[in-house]
C-alpha cells in the first residue's frame, strides 16, 4: 500500500505512519488515514474527494462505506457548531451481547474501589486455570481497551489494570471485567 500511493504523489507523515497526505498544485489537500483495511479520507474540496476515491479504486479493489461509520463507532459532525463527535453506542451493544451482559444492571463506576486485584486472585490449582480458560477474558479486555482508546477515556484505567492479569486471570478479574461492562451499559449514550 505504502508503494502504490508513493507512487501517485502522497507523502507518509513523519508524526504517524498510517496517514498519508497529497497537496496538489490547485490547493488541494487530501489525507488519507489507514487502519488495517479501512481508509478514512479527508479533504478540503468535494471534488479533491471524489478524484481521490477514482483513483483509489483504480488502485485497489475496495468498496465503498457509510462514511460516518469506521471501525465500529460513529462519526457525527455538527457543522453549525464546528464539532466532529464519535458515538460508540453500537460497538458497546454489540460487545455486551457477546458477553451475554446486554441485560445486566448499570453501575455507576467502571471498577469497584473496594475491590484490590492482585496476582493473589489469579487461580493457582489447575481446576480453577482449567475453568478460567473457557472465559474469554483477553477478548473481553481488548474490547474495552479499543473501547477506551476510541471513545472512553473513563475506562482506561479500568481496562488496563485487567490486562495486567491477561496471562492468568482468576475469577474476581472477571468479574470486575464484566463491571466495566455494566457501567459501559450505563454510561453508552
Amino acid at each position: 500500500m505504502h508503494c502504490e500511493l508513493t507512487g501517485v504523489g502522497y507523502h507518509q507523515t513523519y508524526s504517524d505512519a498510517a496517514v498519508y497526505v497529497h497537496k496538489s498544485a490547485t490547493s488541494e489537500v487530501i489525507i488519507l488515514v489507514i487502519h488495517v483495511n479501512n481508509v478514512l479520507s479527508f479533504g478540503n474540496t468535494e471534488t479533491g474527494l471524489k478524484s481521490v476515491c477514482k483513483q483509489l479504486h483504480k488502485i485497489f479493489a475496495m468498496k465503498e462505506e457509510n462514511p460516518d461509520w469506521s471501525m465500529g463507532f460513529q462519526l457525527i459532525e455538527n457543522r453549525v457548531q464546528q464539532t466532529i463527535s464519535i458515538n460508540h453506542k453500537q460497538y458497546i451493544d454489540t460487545v455486551l451481547r457477546c458477553f451475554n451482559m446486554h441485560e445486566c444492571d448499570p453501575i455507576d463506576t467502571p471498577l469497584d474501589h473496594t475491590i484490590v486485584l492482585s496476582e493473589r486472585d489469579c487461580p493457582t490449582t489447575d481446576d480453577k486455570k482449567t475453568k478460567m480458560k473457557s472465559r474469554p477474558y483477553r477478548e473481553l479486555v481488548g474490547a474495552l481497551i479499543w473501547i477506551s482508546v476510541v471513545s472512553r477515556p473513563d475506562i482506561t484505567f479500568a481496562a488496563h489494570h485487567l490486562a495486567r492479569f491477561n496471562t492468568n486471570p482468576g475469577e474476581a478479574h472477571w468479574k470486575s471485567a464484566k463491571c466495566v461492562l455494566c457501567y459501559l451499559k450505563g454510561t453508552c449514550h
